[in-house]
């Protein structure tokens, strides 16, 4: 891999702190430093459970940042929302206690 590709990677990394965190986590399994993983199935089961934190994480971050780009989105729309609230009447009856 080039410089210039590692540090541009780098570079998006440091903007997705949960991202490197596992990124580094998967890199510890790999080389595994501290001898977790004895076996060739401890290994998997080590990976596979990053694996499903990078996955939920990852959505996370993308539907939150997906979404605020919807909202900017709209607020620059020039497009009037309200914000849909529940009625609340001057006149509601007291509910009966049994």
């Amino acid at each position: 891999m080039t410089t210039s590709r590692t540090q541009k990677i780098l570079s998006r990394l440091a903007d997705h702190p949960k991202l490197l965190e596992r990124v580094e986590e998967i890199l510890n399994i790999v080389e595994n430093p501290d001898d977790r993983a004895i076996l060739l199935d401890d290994a998997e089961e080590l990976v596979t459970q990053e694996l499903r934190l990078l996955g939920k994480e990852m959505l996370q971050e993308w539907s939150q940042s997906e979404s605020e780009k919807a909202e900017y989105a709209l607020r620059n729309s020039g497009i009037t929302v309200k914000k849909k609230t529940k009625k609340k009447s001057l006149f509601t009856q007291p509910t009966a206690k049994l």
